[in-house]
Formats: C-alpha cells, structure tokens, sequence
C-alpha cells in the first residue's frame, strides 16, 4: 500500500495500475518511449537504453517518424523506441531510479506501458501507430474500430502486429489503447491509408473514439 500511495501520488495512475496489478507487475511488460530528440539526437535515447538493459530489458525496434498522417501537432513525436521489461516490477525500479529522474529531467516525452507483447519486429521496416483514446468501453471499443479499419490491410500487404490497451506512465496524454500495423514499405502504407475505403472505415471507427492519432514510422538504429 506504502508503494502504491507513492506511485499514485508521484508518478500517476498509469504507475499506481502497474504497481496494485499483479499480471502486470509480474510478468513482461513493454514500453513505447515516443520522444522529441530525433533518432539522431544527443547521448539521450544511448544512456536511456543502457538504464533499461541494467534491468534485464532490452531495445526490441527503433523507428524515426516520417509522417503524422493524423493527429494534433503535439502528436508529432520524431522517435519511437520500443523496449521489453522482463516483469513490469522492473519498470518500476527502472522509473524510481535516481539515474533515470536525472536523465529525463527537463525531457519532454510520452511512456507508454504495453502489457500484451507484439509480434516479432525484427524484420519491420515500415509501421504505422494507431494510438486511440476510447470512449471508456476498452478494448471492446477499439476491437470493433480495428476490425472496420483493417478490412483492406491484406490489399496492401499490411497487418496487425499489436493491439492492446495501454497505460500512461509519463507525459501529459491520455491514450489507453494502441494498435500496430506493418507495411513492406512507405509507399504501401500511404497507399493504405489514402486510400477511399480505409478513410471511410476510418471515419466510423472514429465516431467510437475519443480522440485519435496516426503516426507512420520508418526502422532507424540506436546510435
């Protein structure tokens, strides 16, 4: 209880969810850390990564946003790190470090905790991020909008590599689900998403959402 006053009044509800759920607390749990440096930025994303691994986590993919195909301007986060945690405890121990308050002071960014873990992404060259704040039915909601905009994803040779709700550990936003998509390219992804029909699947899946944002993301690597 000591904890998780703690967390609640220190580092939010998305904390306080991890800390009092014993799934998520014990059992791998994954990060997207959407920031502001640009994948070739200063030593930031290197010193985080190396913060994350003294946990027994790992870097799973990086990716440079190449275009926000939809959103609000403060949706425009230049760099996506995705990163696994052996148990969600340790992003707890990771958060709680003095290490990690000094780097990511004074940093503006989005922490993102994902319980479901995603597909293999080693190959991924090319995704496309749906982040969705729903109307507060859940998963149950963003289930139904993801089976209307998928429909036409095989036309373009797109698919769905993650989907799960999700909780926010640190930025000021207000998402709680995400889906992933993945493209053998740029082109295949613009194509999909331009396309007359997924704009109309897009449009009635919206009307069951809060607030939406897509972002297309090509692979990078930690320098």
């Amino acid at each position: 209880m000591v904890a998780a006053a703690f967390a609640a009044w220190w580092l939010g509800p998305g904390m306080l969810n991890l800390v009092l759920d014993d799934s998520r607390r014990n059992e791998p749990y994954y990060l997207l850390h959407l920031g502001q440096q640009g994948v070739q930025g200063d030593k930031y994303s290197a010193r985080l990564t190396g913060l994350v691994q003294a946990e027994e986590g790992e870097l799973l993919w990086r990716g440079g946003l190449a275009r926000l195909l939809e959103g609000r301007l403060k949706d425009e986060w230049p760099d996506l790190m995705l990163f696994r945690m052996p148990r969600g405890g340790d992003l707890v121990q990771l958060i709680t470090s003095p290490e990690y308050r000094q780097l990511t002071a004074q940093r503006n960014f989005l922490l993102l905790g994902v319980p479901q873990p995603p597909v293999d992404l080693t190959a991924a060259s090319t995704l496309v991020l749906w982040l969705q704040r729903t109307d507060g039915s859940g998963s149950e909601v963003a289930a139904q909008a993801l089976a209307q905009v998928g429909r036409n994803l095989s036309q373009f040779s797109g698919e769905v590599v993650w989907d799960s709700p999700v909780d926010v550990i640190s930025g000021h936003d207000d998402w709680d689900h995400l889906a992933l998509l993945a493209f053998p390219g740029e082109a295949e992804a613009q194509a999909w998403f331009r396309e007359p029909a997924s704009l109309t699947e897009r449009t009635l899946a919206a009307r069951k959402l809060q607030h939406q944002a897509w972002l297309l993301l090509t692979a990078a690597y930690l320098r």
